[in-house]
């Protein structure tokens, strides 16, 4: 907080309430800043990804399933 300009007492003081009251809420917000908006969707994450993963694995498994005369 003394880099954002409080003084280094209250800046002391600020984040020892702070830890008090909500520590994993307090480094969350302020030192990776990360607002819990609840923007985050995992479901979303997880389905975008497998569907990443299995757009990128498909041309390798139908070079490998073809037959050794299409490929020549």
């Amino acid at each position: 907080y003394e880099g954002r300009g409080v003084e280094p007492s209250l800046a002391i003081q600020l984040a020892e309430q702070m830890m008090a009251h909500d520590a994993l809420g307090a480094h969350r917000r302020d030192e990776l800043g990360l607002a819990d908006d609840g923007a985050s969707q995992p479901m979303q994450a997880a389905v975008s990804s497998a569907l990443a993963f299995a757009a990128g694995a498909i041309l390798p498994v139908i070079a490998a399933l073809a037959p050794r005369s299409a490929v020549l």
